[in-house]
Order: structure tokens, then sequence, then C-alpha cells
């Protein structure tokens, strides 16, 4: 879903209850492989 960019961080982080980006952003940790792949999404 993140990957995907169809939704905001904010509305993510609103969906999954997470209250700060920081938090979030530990919460889906993505490995440098996952970021590649979601280049091509």
């Amino acid at each position: 879903m993140y990957l995907s960019h169809k939704y905001t961080i904010h509305y993510m982080m609103h969906v999954s209850g997470h209250k700060t980006q920081k938090t979030f952003m530990e919460y889906i940790k993505l490995s440098s492989d996952d970021l590649k792949m979601g280049e091509f999404l």
C-alpha cells in the first residue's frame, strides 16, 4: 500500500493508528530491495 502511492502517509497513519510519522516509518521498515521494487509499481 505504501509503495503504490495510492494513499498519503497521513491517511495510512490514520488507518493504522500511528500518531507520528516517525513511528509509522519504523513500523513499515522497508529494505532497499523493497524500495527498488516500488519504483516499478
